[in-house]
Formats: structure tokens, sequence, C-alpha cells
């Protein structure tokens, strides 16, 4: 799982890096977060390790919803951010 999450982290952070030079290969890396957090099982339990994974996941959705809102794509921005809401 971690490693899923680290592969969406990292594209979610190269996202952001290049938003600025090319919007089109940042809204790829928003694509390709999306479907790689996709894959990613929530955790079920409440045991330390699943609450770290559970935070990490929370993270890595709203920093897509941000880049996603960023790019004025308010829909699925709403939708990382719920996303996002209901693994508190």
């Amino acid at each position: 799982m971690l490693g899923l999450l680290g592969q969406a982290t990292f594209y979610l952070t190269y996202a952001r890096r290049t938003i600025g030079n090319d919007r089109g290969l940042a809204l790829v890396m928003c694509d390709d977060a999306e479907e790689v957090l996709s894959r990613v099982k929530s955790p079920s339990s409440r045991s330390a390790e699943d609450q770290e994974l559970r935070a990490k996941l929370m993270t890595a959705y709203i920093d897509l919803g941000n880049l996603q809102k960023d790019f004025g794509n308010t829909e699925n921005a709403t939708a990382s951010f719920n996303k996002a809401e209901k693994l508190k």
C-alpha cells in the first residue's frame, strides 16, 4: 500500500512543480495520481499503522483536490476533498 501511496505522492509533487511551466504535463500527473489512489485500499482498523496510512491517504486526496481546483476542475476537486473527509 505504501508503494502505491508513494507513487501517487510522487505524481502530485511533480504536478505541483510543473504546473507553472507545463500545465498539460501537470494535469497528466494529477490524472495518474488519481488512478493510483483509486487502487489504494482504505485501512479499516484503528491500529497505529493504519492511522498513519489513513492520514497519508487523506493528505494525498487533499493535495489532489487542491491541484484539481487550481486547474478549475471544481467537480473533481470536490470529489477528492470528499474522499479525504471520509477517511477521518
